[in-house]
């Protein structure tokens, strides 16, 4: 069979399914719209349209200026072709897709989306690129439950707030200028889900799906033997390290940790990932990434043996590390990617018992 087929049943659509005209045209309720006073959206330096592997290309997908370029892949099949990821709810994803489509010479009507998660950057641009002809493969069971963004965490925004305040730090938070990465998108998108173990066929390649949860609840893998090619999402990125920031009352870190170790030995050949360039030594960038979240756990134990148990100043005397950016010379987003972070190695540490549960941990 050609096309993409998942190996379990599709989910059935209920018979009240919303109807997906307009959805361009739909922002999340509640919202700002962006405006000519928003955070300015930037493309990458890359050629945005390159083949890395045998009927798969990379697309450079813009976003706001404090985010590293997304990935979208697509894979080029006979009757169907999946896009891999759809980047922010602008204008300039659809633009950016619609140019590489183009210039691909494959139409809409005949594409299909996987979502390696549920992060703006990667799955809120479906309202831009919706159609009824469409199916979105993800790990979610609805669209409702993907990722809030960190730029909507307001209890992160009171702890940033105070730790400011506290330590005579400027403090602004101007919802318009963040409205891009505030915006999540319509929730009028349905979703087929696929699980571990279900694949999904395109053309020559046969992905195999592997669940990868942490970096973000939903998060998906996909693996073709015969290639070698491994589709990571964030789960694993050659030149940065993947945030895991929290956003329940899991131990997501440790979830992380687990994900890792368990496509660790997968006998990849080219890695293709959210952000960057594209690797192929799978096992030696995933025990970088190990040791870096090791090396992050030791200094968070650094600071607890000391006797401090306020968060806030917990997420402070991060900063006050050796080798660390001080607090005041941290953007607004790097100082709330700072409080979940922080959070999330203080969930981790409770809950493998390391530590008491004395700490006040909130998540987004």
């Amino acid at each position: 069979m050609h096309g993409v087929r998942p190996v379990a049943s599709p989910v059935p659509k209920p018979p009240s399914a919303p109807r997906r005209r307009g959805l361009r045209a739909i922002l999340s309720r509640n919202e700002p719209e962006r405006t000519s006073m928003s955070i300015p959206i930037v493309s990458g330096r890359r050629d945005p349209l390159v083949k890395v592997a045998p009927h798969i290309f990379r697309i450079d997908l813009p976003v706001t200026e404090v985010l590293p370029t997304t990935n979208s892949y697509i894979v080029i099949g006979p009757e169907r072709s999946l896009l891999i990821d759809a980047g922010l709810n602008i204008p300039e994803s659809k633009d950016a897709l619609d140019l590489a489509l183009s210039k691909l010479n494959v139409s809409w009507r005949d594409v299909d989306v996987f979502l390696t998660h549920s992060d703006l950057d990667h799955a809120a641009g479906l309202t831009q690129i919706a159609r009824q002809t469409m199916r979105v493969y993800s790990g979610m069971t609805d669209f409702r439950q993907r990722s809030i963004p960190i730029m909507r965490g307001e209890v992160f925004v009171g702890i940033v707030e105070r730790i400011c305040r506290d330590h005579d730090t400027p403090f602004s938070f101007d919802r318009d200028w963040w409205a891009p990465m505030r915006d999540r998108g319509t929730d009028d998108i349905l979703v087929t889900t696929v699980r571990e173990g279900d694949t999904l066929d395109v053309g020559d390649y046969h992905f195999e799906v592997i669940a990868t949860p942490g970096h973000e609840p939903s998060h998906l893998c996909l693996f073709d033997e015969a290639s070698g090619v491994f589709v990571a999402g964030d789960h694993v990125i050659g030149d940065s390290y993947p945030s895991v920031v929290l956003s329940s009352d899991t131990d997501e870190l440790g979830l992380y940790l687990d994900s890792l170790k368990k496509i660790r030995d997968y006998p990849a050949r080219l890695v293709l990932t959210g952000h960057g360039e594209e690797f192929t030594d799978l096992a030696g960038r995933v025990d970088q990434i190990l040791g870096h979240y090791e090396r992050q756990l030791a200094n968070m134990r650094e600071i607890l043996d000391t006797g401090i148990t306020d968060v806030a100043e917990i997420v402070y005397a991060t900063t006050c590390r050796p080798r660390r950016k001080p607090w005041v010379e941290r953007p607004l987003f790097g100082q709330m990617a700072l409080v979940g972070a922080t959070m999330t190695y203080l969930k981790h540490l409770v809950a493998t018992g390391e530590y008491p549960d004395q700490y006040d941990i909130v998540h987004k």
